[in-house]
């Protein structure tokens, strides 16, 4: 068990049974721990992981301190601004390759991670996965999650924020594959698609986090998900490779009114990860008939993430 991880349970054992135990409770431990596992990347991300820096790797008595004196508020804030800043790294990076395929290359190490992702084949349900190739520190944020609003029956590929944002990630690959097929075939008669900056939100080597799987019996998680926003203000050169698309176009007041251009879901690491598969929760909801091949990683959690409050209740933190 890494030291994170003892240190995730200490703190949640600590809470459980002080706190009315809801969604918003649970929606209150992942903000804490996606804030404390940022926060670890921001203060440690500088430091070479080697056998003689494992001690100072995991001394987190300074930000231990730190975080108990934030509160919820402003925890969220310095979760969005931490994974801003690493979201405008990846995509700054992309641009500067002019995009790249993802399917099925690796994607290219980051600039202060030396770490590759890449989609596997795999035995299990889905078919495929993401492995890593090197190592990645805690609180890294890996990929965005492509969003879509039409959640289907029997759609394994959806993950649902806790503001009711349901993201679908499902056949994004096949439309990939398809606009790069129309290229291909306009480009051998002489013409170009009327638009090229369509084809470039497939071409971003990040967005394959749907890809990532359930973890199987035995094995726990080593990644989460956050929701996050694209900004209005997020650079112009760059919004074209955002991996989304909305089912429905939002009305001029979602963007005037909210600052927010997309919403999206991002994966962090919830630990020290060395080339091994990414696994992420997905967090099915309890009172419904599991698939053959789903596990519950943490029972208490998934009770937590989806029991209705009742009452409405203080952050408390």
């Amino acid at each position: 068990m890494s030291f994170i991880t003892k240190r995730w349970r200490q703190f949640v054992a600590n809470r459980v049974g002080q706190h009315v135990e809801s969604g918003s409770f649970q929606e209150n431990l992942d903000t804490f721990k996606a804030c404390f596992l940022t926060s670890y990347h921001r203060h440690k991300r500088h430091i070479p992981v080697t056998p003689e820096n494992k001690a100072l790797l995991e001394d987190t008595s300074e930000l231990d301190a730190e975080m108990t004196r934030m509160s919820y508020l402003k925890q969220k804030t310095v979760v969005r601004k931490d994974v801003h800043g690493q979201v405008l790294d990846l995509f700054k990076f992309v641009h500067e390759l002019g995009g790249m395929d993802p399917y099925p290359q690796p994607l290219n190490p980051a600039k202060e991670e030396s770490f590759e992702a890449e989609l596997d084949q795999v035995t299990r349900h889905t078919e495929q996965g993401v492995h890593v190739k090197g190592h990645i520190l805690p609180g890294t944020v890996h990929f965005p999650y492509t969003l879509n609003e039409n959640a289907i029956k029997g759609n394994n590929y959806m993950y649902g924020r806790y503001d009711g944002v349901v993201v679908d990630g499902r056949d994004w690959e096949r439309k990939a594959f398809a606009a790069r097929r129309l290229q291909t075939r306009l480009e051998r008669v002489g013409q170009s698609i009327k638009d090229e900056k369509t084809l470039l939100r497939f071409r971003n080597p990040f967005g394959i986090a749907q890809y990532i799987n359930h973890p199987p019996g035995g094995k726990q998680p080593n990644v989460m998900c956050v929701g996050y926003e694209f900004p209005n203000t997020f650079p112009d050169e760059l919004k074209p490779y955002i991996p989304h698309e909305h089912v429905k176009e939002p009305n001029i007041f979602f963007n005037t009114m909210t600052d927010c251009y997309i919403r999206s879901i991002m994966c962090i690491a919830t630990r020290h990860i060395t080339d091994e598969e990414l696994f992420l929760n997905y967090r099915y909801n309890p009172i419904n008939p599991y698939p053959d091949w789903y596990v519950q990683p943490d029972v208490a959690e998934a009770e937590r993430r989806w029991k209705k409050p009742k009452a409405l209740a203080n952050p408390f933190w």
